[in-house]
């Protein structure tokens, strides 16, 4: 498979943001006092917000819970099982996961992201499309957990025969045939550009055998390697909507495995050419310098730690002491949070592991850009 970024950018950009406090809320949705269970659980952050800010200077606890917890109310509990709210000092952001996690409150000056982007990076874009040989439903997932439906049909003139003979027979199979190209080019058409606008990086294929086929041979050559057939279901309302898209997930999440593998591999290999760094001193360092290309940070190891960041968030050390000589101002962070943070205002990108295949010092691993091995 053809490699691209990981990260979720809208969940990355806000790491690099400053932050007072981030909250993690669970919002059950599926039981019949949902409601009901989401208000105690916004009850319980807006408590754990004011307790954790009461003391912080020029900062007014009680209006900042209250803006967050107004923000995660707006949002809702309908989709998603974890929502995660980030009070900044001007502005909130929420942002939403099906994945469960543990519910917690933390004060810092950097948003604390790293379990929800590595919750994230457990699926990727992708497109499910359920197609037969008038058409296809396409539903789109994008980076930013976007969730978009779109329907593309052709004619369905010549799509059904009665049953003629002959001659007359061969004709009319052709003529259906080719409307049947013509209605599934349509389909690889609106595809390929939704796959390329998006950056999408699996297309799932379910529906008619013969039209699934046609679609993958209309699509161009470098989308072929993010096509899989889940050889299951399609368009139709018959039940099947559920399997199809156990199938669909499954299908993604074994997609996203592969990738975050393939990238703490080729971060490893980097690292055993001279082309790349582990641990604590030797990343900030990368990341200071702005060389990082991509990124691993592997949360457990890493949780104990921390860094410290200047005015910016690329100012980032592993001793103070070297701001103070650079006169500007020293705040201490997570370890993983300060990573994220100057990796995301440098472009570079960013693998987020609760286990890493490999065991790196202080949880950090980095390719350099152009193989630029530090001296």
């Amino acid at each position: 498979m053809t490699h691209s970024t990981l990260t979720p950018d809208p969940v990355l950009r806000r790491s690099a943001d400053r932050a007072l406090v981030t909250v993690t809320v669970p919002a059950p949705s599926e039981s019949t006092d949902a409601g009901d269970r989401f208000d105690v659980e916004l009850s319980n952050a807006r408590r754990n917000v004011v307790e954790l800010l009461d003391s912080t200077p020029d900062v007014d606890a009680e209006s900042t819970a209250d803006r967050l917890v107004d923000a995660l109310r707006a949002h809702g509990h309908a989709d998603a099982m974890t929502l995660v709210g980030v009070a900044g000092p001007d502005d909130i952001a929420v942002f939403a996961t099906a994945e469960t996690l543990p519910a917690g409150a933390v004060a810092g000056p950097l948003p604390a992201l790293g379990e929800l982007i590595a919750a994230q990076q457990t699926w990727i874009p992708h497109a499910l499309v359920m197609v037969d040989r008038i058409g296809a439903d396409v539903e789109l997932v994008t980076a930013g957990h976007e969730e978009i439906d779109l329907t593309v049909d052709g004619e369905s003139q010549h799509i059904t025969k009665s049953n003629p003979g002959g001659w007359s027979q061969r004709r009319f199979q052709q003529r259906a045939e080719e409307q049947w190209e013509e209605n599934l080019r349509l389909v690889a058409d609106r595809l390929t550009q939704e796959t390329r606008d998006r950056h999408l990086q699996l297309i799932a294929l379910t529906g008619d055998e013969t039209a699934v086929a046609m679609l993958q041979d209309l699509l161009p050559d470098d989308l072929q390697d993010l096509v899989v057939d889940l050889e299951t279901g399609g368009r139709a309302d018959d039940g099947s909507a559920d399997h199809v898209q156990e199938e669909a997930d499954a299908a993604v999440r074994r997609a996203a495995a592969y990738h975050r593998a393939s990238r703490q591999r080729a971060v490893t290999d980097a690292v055993g050419r001279g082309d790349g760094v582990t641990g604590r001193h030797d990343v900030l360092r990368a990341l200071f310098e702005g060389r990082v290309e991509t990124l691993v940070v592997h949360l457990r190891a890493a949780a104990d730690a921390h860094a410290y960041i200047g005015d910016e968030p690329t100012q980032i050390v592993a001793d103070s002491a070297r701001l103070h000589e650079l006169d500007l101002p020293a705040t201490r962070v997570p370890l993983a949070d300060g990573a994220m943070a100057a990796a995301a205002a440098t472009g570079a990108e960013v693998v987020v592991v609760q286990d890493a295949l490999t065991d790196y010092p202080d949880g950090l691993a980095a390719s350099l850009r152009g193989h630029d091995a530090l001296g």
